[in-house]
């Protein structure tokens, strides 16, 4: 492995064998939330997603994104955010079929298309039950085609749905009959001193 100095902060460490070059990073210095970077999930499968909102979620001036629920009358609620969105999330318009707007070509522009390359995540994973902490990328085409090669797939890095347990998937062909996966498998991680894990 070889270090990568990051000026004010952790440092990360980068695969032997190729020469790195860094296109895209938050660190989230400062206290507001870069919307350059990151726009809110609000929508799930064409459909605003009822418990996902824009007020869960704050920069807290020590280089920490922080996610939290939140309660409003008996619900509650969290934020999702991402640098894109899949086309199958967008709600329909006016010349739709089902769920489906068309053309399907009209996407929303991303803050960050990003091809190959190297990820990585420094974070806290959630301590209680019914949380979900996540890092994947996805195609914003993933599930058009039933050929990856044209749409894409979606990698999940780690995904968390309890306590200190992650788990590792690769999805494609979209999410219905012909949905594939392979993965990890869940498993249990040991907590480190300050809490931090990197992915």
């Amino acid at each position: 492995m070889q270090t990568y100095i990051v000026k004010d902060h952790v440092s990360s460490l980068l695969p032997d064998g190729k020469e790195w070059k860094l296109i895209w990073q938050d660190e989230f210095d400062g206290d507001v939330l870069d919307e350059t970077k990151w726009s809110f999930r609000l929508h799930i499968m064409g459909q605003r997603h009822e418990t996902w909102c824009e007020d869960a979620v704050y920069v807290d001036g020590n280089s920490n994104l922080v996610f939290k629920v939140i309660e409003k009358d008996g619900e509650f609620y969290s934020s999702q955010l991402q640098t894109g969105e899949n086309y199958m999330d967008r709600p329909a318009e006016k010349n739709n079929f089902g769920r489906f707007t068309w053309p399907i070509a009209k996407l929303a522009t991303p803050k960050f298309m990003h091809k190959f390359g190297y990820y990585e995540c420094r974070c806290k994973l959630q301590k209680k039950q019914g949380w979900w902490s996540a890092f994947w990328l996805q195609s914003p085409l993933q599930g058009s085609t039933l050929n990856p090669a044209v749409s894409g797939m979606e990698l999940d890095i780690m995904e968390s749905f309890k306590p200190n347990n992650i788990e590792h998937n690769i999805h494609w062909n979209g999410c219905g009959a012909d949905w594939q996966c392979a993965g990890s498998g869940n498993y249990d991680i040991t907590d480190t001193e300050d809490g931090y894990h990197l992915f």
